[in-house]
């Protein structure tokens, strides 16, 4: 029972796996973002950023510089687009004014593909 966390009224194991694209993976934009000190950055604010959220643990960050790999164990009381608009929101406000340069080659200043929520979900009943 030592890999379920509690809250007042319930027992959980909520991880995720998310897979966050930037523009530049889309082929017509290729364009690697997230190298060298832009992935060293951008490791560092998804951290701090989910320490602002009670109970949010990053478990897996593997930055790619097209792609994020994150794996993320978010406690029931939060909805899972809540906090990955959140942290997707950030992230682009914060390289927004970190990397300009490079916004200034990306098709309508965006970082990420598609809106703030989306994202492939995939749950398991542990064994």
């Amino acid at each position: 029972m030592k890999q379920f966390k509690r809250l007042s009224h319930s027992i959980y194991e909520c991880k995720y796996h998310f897979v966050l694209l930037s523009f530049a993976e889309i082929e017509e934009y290729k364009y690697q973002i997230f190298k060298d000190d832009i992935a060293e950055y951008t490791r560092q604010q998804i951290y701090q950023l989910c320490k602002q959220k009670e109970l949010v643990e990053v478990l897996e960050l593997n930055v790619k510089p097209d792609h994020i790999h994150l794996v993320m164990d978010i406690p029931p009381k939060y909805r899972v687009s809540e906090v990955m608009g959140y942290l997707k929101g950030k992230l682009a406000l914060m390289h927004h004014h970190y990397i300009k340069p490079i916004f200034q080659r990306l098709y309508s200043n965006y970082l990420w593909v598609g809106c703030k929520s989306d994202y492939f979900l995939k749950t398991r009943v542990p064994k």
